[in-house]
């Protein structure tokens, strides 16, 4: 079950959702949505594990973080304040107390307060949050009287509240408005028409025309589109002089990993270079922020394959070896419209599968990096004459299955990303 409700009410709604372990949590209603899933889910034998949702701080329903029973809490932000809602079903009371950390992990005076609550009417705490830093910690606890241990409601959490200005992942200040945007993909990775599904749902749900065929390399008339969308080597090397003559006099192009033989055509002008000796990893890798405990392991083993190249294992409780992705997160850049309104870490928590560690060109703005040890630049953009230019260092599908990303709450996430790039490119941003 998940509580969620109006955006401005009190009122909140338990609804049933369908739990799938490829796709994670599953359900819609009222607008609402969440930027976390759970997916992949391992209990060792004998043993137990409870799971559910972090409704981070957004725009969406109800900011609600902990439900039992027939009432759960919520956390808003009102200015320099923090209000925390016990909201309830049916008249109960209760002792409800907020206890504040800072993100140096020191604690701060907390709040307490008695009362009921009841449908429409909840028991309501405010707190000052810290005057500086990047979030804090709240430690919400409630305590019903019920003298019944077996129905008395007894919620306790633990949640962050960022401490900047608000960066809501749904909404983008413009609209596509029908501007053209072409997408081609063509590479040798697993799934490759996903790549194309990613940017072609994106653009089209943000207003854009976006056309999108199947996977393969193709050319078109390019005064007849705004903005080009390539994965790979979509677009003909030998006619890289044409594309570059195109941007510089008012296209916009962007280019995502795998690069070959395009990027290598126009490196000398593109944001991101490949770095010539590859990717290198230690014996044992440690990479910080990218997601679920799954991929979060302290220590890996890593191998090399004659054919598929670098393999990282980890010991499973069965102790046997199991193949792991080298998954990394986001991290902010330099300050930049297109990824201000993103949630990064530590808000949420991003699993990219395939990437490519690159130097950036000396006249770009690397505005994400990725959350390996070497803060790799993810993001890049630059001014090419009268055009823009942007290159991404991983596929568009951060998971080969365009509907891991595009259909559920962390399509909200996925298509700022994508569509706030190409409407910088087109200048609707």
């Amino acid at each position: 079950w998940y509580a969620t409700g109006p955006g401005d009410g009190d009122e909140f709604y338990l609804m049933r959702a369908r739990f799938d372990a490829d796709w994670g949590m599953f359900w819609a209603g009222y607008g609402a949505f969440t930027p976390q899933a759970i997916n992949d889910v391992e209990v060792p034998p004998g043993e137990r594990a409870e799971w559910g949702f972090d409704v981070t701080l957004g725009t969406g329903g109800r900011n609600f973080v902990a439900a039992a029973g027939d009432c759960g809490l919520t956390v808003d932000r009102e200015g320099e304040r923090a209000v925390v809602s016990l909201h309830a079903a049916a008249n109960s009371a209760g002792e409800l107390t907020v206890g504040r950390v800072d993100q140096l992990g020191e604690e701060h005076c907390g709040e307490m307060r008695q009362g009921e609550a009841s449908p429409g009417r909840p028991l309501r705490l405010e707190i000052d949050l810290p005057a500086a830093g990047d979030y804090a910690e709240l430690d919400l606890r409630y305590r019903g009287d019920g003298a019944d241990l077996r129905t008395r409601a007894d919620l306790h959490t633990r949640e962050i509240v960022p401490l900047c200005a608000a960066r809501p992942t749904a909404h983008l200040p413009f609209a596509g408005d029908g501007i053209p945007v072409f997408v081609a993909v063509e590479h040798q990775l697993a799934q490759p028409e996903a790549d194309g599904r990613y940017l072609w749902c994106h653009g089209t749900q943000t207003g854009f025309a976006v056309d999108w065929d199947e996977p393969g390399v193709r050319a078109p008339d390019l005064q007849k589109f705004n903005a080009l969308c390539l994965v790979g080597d979509a677009w003909p090397a030998a006619r890289a002089d044409e594309l570059r003559a195109w941007v510089e006099g008012g296209g916009g192009l962007l280019l995502c990993a795998p690069f070959g033989e395009l990027a290598g055509a126009i490196e000398d002008w593109l944001p991101l270079r490949p770095r010539g000796d590859g990717l290198r990893q230690p014996e044992h890798v440690t990479i910080s922020g990218a997601g679920m405990r799954r991929y979060t392991e302290s220590e890996w083993r890593t191998g090399n394959d004659a054919q598929q190249g670098l393999q990282m294992w980890r010991m499973l409780h069965t102790q046997t070896l199991e193949r792991v992705d080298s998954v990394v997160g986001l991290q902010p850049g330099s300050p930049h419209e297109t990824s201000e309104r993103l949630m990064l870490d530590p808000d949420a928590k991003v699993r990219i599968g395939y990437w490519v560690a690159c130097h950036p060109h000396p006249e770009a703005l690397v505005t994400l990096r990725f959350t390996d040890e070497e803060r790799h630049p993810a993001v890049a953009l630059r001014e090419s004459g009268r055009g823009r230019v942007a290159a991404v260092a991983s596929r568009p599908a951060w998971g080969t299955n365009y509907r891991k990303v595009v259909w559920d709450g962390w399509g909200q996430y996925h298509r700022a990303l994508w569509a706030g790039l190409m409407g910088w490119l087109t200048r609707r941003w």
